[in-house]
């Protein structure tokens, strides 16, 4: 069998998965870490052949770190950057090069 562990990057809350949600993947054999992401990852290391990371802000943030674990032991990475963010940033551009700005965005 697998070992699968659901890690959220961001702060745990409700806003990504309630409680029921939590209860549904676990009843399904998946493990649901609520603390640190870090901590959970320290606490791991050896333990896991493959990471997952989703979105590309996520992998940014995270990349110096997952590398520094690599270090100590080896896995394989799935970087799944998903379409959507690619779709919603072609949108964008297309948007700003008709004359639309983003003050919240900076597009250079």
């Amino acid at each position: 069998g697998h070992r699968i562990t659901v890690v959220s990057y961001n702060k745990n809350t409700d806003h990504w998965c309630d409680r029921l949600c939590v209860e549904k993947i676990q009843d399904i054999g998946i493990e649901v870490y609520l603390g640190p992401w870090r901590e959970a990852v320290e606490d791991r290391i050896g333990f896991y052949n493959i990471v997952l990371i989703s979105r590309p802000t996520i992998f940014q943030l995270s990349y110096r770190f997952w590398r520094k674990v690599y270090q100590k032991s080896s896995f394989s990475v799935i970087y799944d950057c998903e379409a959507l963010w690619f779709r919603r940033d072609e949108e964008m551009l297309r948007l700003y090069n008709d004359g639309i700005r983003f003050p919240s965005l900076e597009m250079g």
